[in-house]
């Protein structure tokens, strides 16, 4: 039996908050990416926040039917960061948030 398939997004900040910083006030920016492998999971990575500081939501697009909750991992510049947080079902997405974290302008984030 073949383990389930874990969920992966991935956004690299540098060009979309440099792009967003020159049309959006100074203490605003936002970024969002998606996974492109139509196959499996489809996971997307939201960022909203000013001067550096991002809540990091992450919506799984497709779960399967039957999950209702999965631990989700955040990776900050190809670390770990911190524990898992749960990602609870939201009609027919699974989503979590990690809150209020000071990314910066020139980082990667990425969601498994």
């Amino acid at each position: 039996m073949n383990p389930p398939r874990r969920p992966r997004a991935m956004t690299t900040l540098p060009v979309a908050v440099t792009t967003l910083l020159g049309v959006a006030t100074p203490a605003a920016g936002s970024s969002s990416a998606c996974s492109h492998d139509w196959h499996g999971a489809q996971v997307c990575v939201r960022l909203d926040g000013a001067n550096g500081w991002n809540p990091v939501t992450e919506i799984w697009t497709n779960p399967p039917a039957g999950v209702r909750a999965r631990g989700m991992y955040l990776y900050w510049n190809g670390q770990r960061f911190g524990d898992p947080v749960t990602a609870r079902r939201v009609g027919r997405t699974l989503s979590c948030t990690w809150q209020n974290l000071q990314s910066g302008t020139d980082t990667e984030l990425c969601v498994t």
